[in-house]
Protein backbone atom coordinates (compact mmCIF):
# COMPACT_ATOMS: atom_id res chain seq x y z
CA UNK A 1 0.00 0.00 0.00
CA UNK A 2 1.63 3.51 -0.86
CA UNK A 3 1.66 6.19 1.75
CA UNK A 4 -0.89 9.23 0.71
CA UNK A 5 1.51 12.34 0.77
CA UNK A 6 0.30 15.48 0.10
CA UNK A 7 2.54 18.89 -0.77
CA UNK A 8 1.48 22.03 0.74
CA UNK A 9 4.65 24.24 0.35
CA UNK A 10 2.61 26.81 2.72
CA UNK A 11 5.12 29.60 3.65
CA UNK A 12 4.42 30.76 8.09
CA UNK A 13 6.92 33.97 7.27
CA UNK A 14 6.04 35.18 10.40
CA UNK A 15 8.17 31.54 11.26
CA UNK A 16 10.74 31.64 9.13
CA UNK A 17 9.14 28.16 8.24
CA UNK A 18 7.36 26.36 5.29
CA UNK A 19 4.59 23.45 6.30
CA UNK A 20 5.71 20.82 3.63
CA UNK A 21 3.91 17.76 3.83
CA UNK A 22 0.84 15.76 4.99
CA UNK A 23 1.11 12.15 5.42
CA UNK A 24 -2.11 10.47 6.54
CA UNK A 25 -2.38 7.50 8.61
CA UNK A 26 -1.90 4.26 6.86
CA UNK A 27 -2.63 0.70 8.23
CA UNK A 28 0.99 0.55 9.62
CA UNK A 29 0.99 4.12 11.43
CA UNK A 30 -2.07 5.64 11.96
CA UNK A 31 -1.09 8.86 12.70
CA UNK A 32 -0.85 11.82 10.20
CA UNK A 33 2.61 12.98 9.80
CA UNK A 34 3.60 16.68 9.16
CA UNK A 35 7.02 17.99 7.83
CA UNK A 36 7.43 21.67 8.27
CA UNK A 37 10.77 23.58 7.02
CA UNK A 38 12.44 25.53 9.87
CA UNK A 39 15.17 28.19 10.05
CA UNK A 40 13.76 28.78 5.54
CA UNK A 41 15.77 32.08 5.50
CA UNK A 42 19.15 29.97 6.19
CA UNK A 43 19.00 27.39 3.22
CA UNK A 44 20.40 24.31 3.22
CA UNK A 45 23.35 25.20 5.60
CA UNK A 46 20.99 26.44 8.25
CA UNK A 47 17.68 24.98 7.64
CA UNK A 48 15.95 21.89 9.53
CA UNK A 49 13.06 19.76 9.27
CA UNK A 50 10.36 19.40 12.35
CA UNK A 51 8.15 16.40 11.76
CA UNK A 52 5.06 16.90 13.83
CA UNK A 53 2.47 13.70 13.98
CA UNK A 54 -1.37 14.21 14.65
CA UNK A 55 -4.07 11.56 16.00
CA UNK A 56 -6.02 13.34 13.67
CA UNK A 57 -5.90 15.83 10.64
CA UNK A 58 -4.67 18.91 11.74
CA UNK A 59 -5.59 22.46 11.36
CA UNK A 60 -3.25 25.07 9.94
CA UNK A 61 -2.87 27.18 13.49
CA UNK A 62 -2.40 23.86 15.40
CA UNK A 63 0.63 23.50 13.05
CA UNK A 64 1.84 26.93 13.14
CA UNK A 65 1.06 26.59 16.90
CA UNK A 66 3.17 23.76 17.85
CA UNK A 67 5.66 24.90 15.81
CA UNK A 68 6.07 28.38 17.13
CA UNK A 69 6.38 26.05 20.37
CA UNK A 70 9.02 23.82 19.34
CA UNK A 71 10.91 26.93 18.24
CA UNK A 72 10.46 28.84 21.73
CA UNK A 73 11.96 25.70 23.60
CA UNK A 74 15.07 25.42 20.77
CA UNK A 75 16.17 28.90 21.69
CA UNK A 76 15.87 28.63 25.23
CA UNK A 77 18.05 25.43 25.11
CA UNK A 78 20.58 27.22 22.79
CA UNK A 79 21.14 30.36 24.79
CA UNK A 80 22.91 28.71 27.21
CA UNK A 81 25.26 26.30 25.48
CA UNK A 82 28.50 26.66 22.97
CA UNK A 83 27.01 26.88 19.38
CA UNK A 84 28.41 26.30 16.54
CA UNK A 85 28.34 28.41 13.50
CA UNK A 86 24.84 26.83 12.17
CA UNK A 87 23.06 26.84 15.62
CA UNK A 88 24.77 30.85 15.79
CA UNK A 89 22.67 31.33 12.49
CA UNK A 90 19.39 29.56 13.40
CA UNK A 91 19.83 31.61 16.72
CA UNK A 92 19.81 34.93 14.94
CA UNK A 93 16.76 33.85 13.35
CA UNK A 94 14.68 32.52 16.65
CA UNK A 95 16.20 36.40 17.91
CA UNK A 96 14.37 37.97 15.22
CA UNK A 97 10.94 35.76 14.99
CA UNK A 98 10.19 35.48 18.49
CA UNK A 99 10.96 39.12 19.81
Amino acid sequence: MENDIKQIWKDVKELDAQIRTMEKPTKDYNRFIIEVGIFESLGESGGDILTLTYNEEPEEKEIVGETKQHLIEMFEDLQDSLLSYREEQQIKVLFRILK
